[in-house]
Formats: C-alpha cells, structure tokens, sequence
C-alpha cells in the first residue's frame, strides 16, 4: 500500500495484494477504513486486488491517522485481515504549509463543469 501518509482530496492512494493463495478459489479482496468512531467505510469489495482512491483527512487527535484494512477471503467467506494505518492530512497541515482549495462547479446545458485551484503560501 502506496503511499504511506499524503494530503485529502490530493494524493492518490494505491491498495494491493499480491500473491495471496487459496486452495478455496475464487479469492474475494476488500478495502475499508475506519473512521468517526469505528464507522465502517468501503472503498472496493470484489475480484480485483488493487485499487487507487483518495482519502478523507484523518482524525487530528489521532495524528491524522486513518484505521485502513485490508481483507482477502476464500469462497467461503473465511478471511486474513492486515491493518495498515495511514497518515492522511488536511491541506492547511501539510508540513506547516497553508493551503487553499477552492472549487466552482457550473452547470451548463444539463452538463456540470468543475473548475479548483490549489495554492499554497510558504
């Protein structure tokens, strides 16, 4: 799982598991994360192993840190869990950085159009 730790809405972060075996086949993966309390979120359940995604800041009273998973089951539903926490920042955290993302979305002919700019001040 690549990186280890990035910025919300900015790095992309890659899931994957590799020669993971089974006599049980198929093999079913799923990445989740905990968040808020123990509030369970899905990033992706299915046949592929890896998967890229963004993620939510992490919890500042927890280093920024998200509670991440990574689970592969047989066809029956039996499981091998890793936990693998991530260090996911806000952008006005970022390395004592200010940052500033601003976001205008237009709607034109039934067609919505987003426009952001990222700016950082050093």
């Amino acid at each position: 799982m690549h990186p280890p730790s990035g910025i919300t809405l900015v790095t992309e972060f890659t899931f994957m598991c590799v020669s993971w075996q089974d006599t049980d086949l198929p093999l079913q993966y799923e990445f989740i994360y905990f968040t808020n309390g123990n509030l369970l979120n899905v990033v992706y359940k299915g046949h592929k192993n890896s998967k890229d995604t963004k993620l939510p800041v992490g919890e500042k009273t927890n280093n920024f840190t998200i509670d991440f998973r990574a689970r592969v089951a047989d066809m029956f539903g039996a499981f091998t869990e890793v936990k693998v926490p991530f260090q996911v920042r806000d952008l006005q955290y970022c390395n004592g950085t200010l940052f500033s993302l601003f976001f205008i979305t237009l709607v034109l002919r039934n067609t919505y159009i987003t426009f952001f700019t990222l700016t950082w001040f050093l």
